[in-house]
Order: C-alpha cells, then structure tokens, then sequence
C-alpha cells in the first residue's frame, strides 16, 4: 500500500508541481496585498489627520471633475484610517488618490499594478475561465498532495532535519519536514481554494437545501420627476443608519436615473478587510431598497464569508495571514525539494 501512496504522491507532483508553486508563490504575497500596496506606495496613501478641514464627498467630486474634464466620479473608497486618503473612481476605469483633508491629488492610477497581477495570475493565470479551472484543478492536486504526504511522513514521525548529510538527505529532510509543519494549514488553503473554484455550484445549492435565497447586491431606483437626487454624503448617512456599528468603506455613485447608491459596509468583526456588507438606496427617495448585514446574513452567505477568510488569511488576523502566506511560500520550497530529490533519485537509479 505504501509503494502505491508514493507512486500517487509522485505522479501527482510530477503532474502539477508548477501550477501548485505558483498558486503558492502567489498566495504568499495575496495574504498581504493590501499591506504591500501601502508599503510601496506610502505618497498615495499617508495623510496628515485635519477633522476640522475634512470634506465631503460630493466637494471632492466636483473638484475632481473640475480637474478631469469629461471625467466623472462614478465612486469613492471611504478610508477607515484617518491618516490614510480616499481613493476615487473615475468612469474612465482609472483611479484617483486624493487627501480628503485638503484636496490635494496625490496620484494617479489607469493601469493594473504588479499586485493586480499577481492577484489576477492567482486566480486565472492571467488566462480567463480556462485558468481558473487549471486552478481549480491545481488546488484538488495539493490537496491530495498534501494528503498522501502525511501518510507517507506517518512511518518516519520525522520533525527535524539532518544538517551534515548528503544532499539526497537533505533534500529530502526539507521536504518532509516542511511539508508536515504546514500540513493542516495547506489542507484548510487548498480545501477552501477548491470550494471556492466551485462556488457557482456549491453555493446555489446550499441556498436551495436551506430554503434561504442570496441578497441582491443592488436594486434599481424609481426615477420620479422633478426630485432631486440625493447626494452621497446623504447616502452614506443613510448606510450607517440601516447597520449602526458598521462603517463606510465605499459609496458607488449612479451613473443613470435607474442606478441607485451603493455603500459597502465593515463591522469591527468582520473577517475581511474588504467587508461583506452593504445597503443599496434609492437615489430620489433616499429609500433602503436592499442591504446585507453579514451579523445576520443567510447561512450560505456566512459560509461563503468565513471559507474566504480562512483561504486568505484573515480568520484570526495578523496571525492566521503571516501563518498562510509563510505556509503558501513553503510550498514553492516543498515543490523545488520534491523535483530535486526526484531527480537525484532517478539518475541514480
């Protein structure tokens, strides 16, 4: 039985060993994509806290559309720091760093940066939905990966490396010991990786079994004529009102007389910075037309939210990201060590 488990453990190595370091290599860096982005960006981001100056969102709309001519503001990100900017974006698809304090544009973006690309190579491989099903694919392969690798390491219980051995040993010790230290955390990576690679299916099922349905992201407004369409600062006031606890992260602008306001929403517990929550207004009557709260969302959207978290870290904050992005890198580690020992083994052979 063990020959058979090592057999199956090196032809699903040899069959998928670049897509899983990759997906590794790449996961390493997603845990902390937010945090690297403002790390290599600070001009973009750092601001001098002014409460006494702060403007409203629709004075920083119409100064940057004074600025951008033929430009519109079509939404803004609601800094949740008051030393960090709010970002706005324009219906152009680039995007507008500015001090909220002062007014001051601190840059520009219209193209992907490296992170959106690592993001995107994670995700797709930069190849649209025939990358996502290799990733998909990818990720069930580390998981039956990670799985045989246990039942091989189960006869050794190594958890220490030999550090005056041969290369072969040495190998072969980075292997198995940085493969069981990191077991369980890849099991939970990979397993919720291939969740979510399948959440068109998984999760329209689960709404079915327990009879609930997924809250609408948005619903139309009613134009009615010669009223005034409400102002964003009103709609966020609005959003705040409907989740007290939660705060702003982001208020999206209608574009058209049936578009309504958008506003994301964070409560302090909630396991992503990016929020799962949000209220949909209308933007004549000022109307709540549809909000999720993720306190009390359905039980399919809660497990949507939390398998998220898990898969990017963020479950038990700082602790849990640097725990998955250590763990994805070592896995880049674990695949150049197994196609090493592989082949030192093989030409000995």
């Amino acid at each position: 039985m063990r020959k058979i488990i090592l057999k199956l453990h090196l032809y699903f190595a040899l069959a998928g060993c670049v897509f899983v370091a990759i997906l590794g290599l790449t996961g390493s860096i997603m845990a902390f994509e937010g945090e690297l982005d403002r790390l290599f960006n600070p001009s973009l981001y750092s601001v001098h806290p002014e409460p006494s100056r702060l403007r409203s969102i629709s004075a920083l709309t119409t100064l940057l559309e004074e600025k951008y001519p033929g430009a519109h503001v079509v939404g803004f990100g609601i800094a949740d720091r008051p030393d960090e900017s709010f970002s706005a974006f324009m219906d152009n698809g680039s995007g507008v760093f500015i001090n909220q304090y002062t007014g001051e544009v601190l840059g520009t973006r219209s193209s992907a940066t490296f992170l959106d690309y690592v993001h995107q190579f994670h995700i797709r491989l930069l190849a649209g939905h025939t990358g996502q099903v290799v990733v998909g694919v990818a990720g069930i392969v580390m998981f039956l990966l990670v799985l045989t690798g246990i039942i091989l390491w189960w006869r050794y219980k190594q958890f220490s490396m030999k550090l005056n051995g041969s290369f072969v040993r040495a190998m072969f010790d980075l292997h198995t010991v940085t493969g069981i230290y990191t077991a369980v955390v890849l099991l939970f990576l990979s397993a919720t990786g291939i969740i979510i690679s399948q959440e068109n299916s998984v999760y329209p099922w689960l709404y079915k079994i327990t009879k609930t349905q997924r809250i609408a992201r948005s619903v139309p407004s009613t134009p009615r004529e010669g009223i005034v369409p409400i102002t964003a600062d009103s709609a966020v006031t609005l959003a705040k009102n409907a989740l007290p606890g939660a705060n702003p992260l982001a208020v999206f602008i209608p574009s058209k007389p049936t578009q309504s306001f958008n506003v994301r929403m964070h409560f302090p517990e909630d396991l992503t910075p990016g929020g799962r929550s949000w209220v949909c207004i209308d933007q004549y009557s000022g109307e709540v037309l549809v909000s999720q709260n993720s306190r009390t969302a359905p039980g399919p959207t809660r497990a949507e939210i939390i398998n998220r978290a898990i898969h990017t870290g963020d479950i038990l904050g700082l602790f849990s990201k640097i725990v998955a992005s250590l763990s994805s890198f070592l896995v880049v580690v674990q695949a150049l060590s197994g196609i090493l020992l592989w082949w030192k083994r093989d030409r000995k052979n």
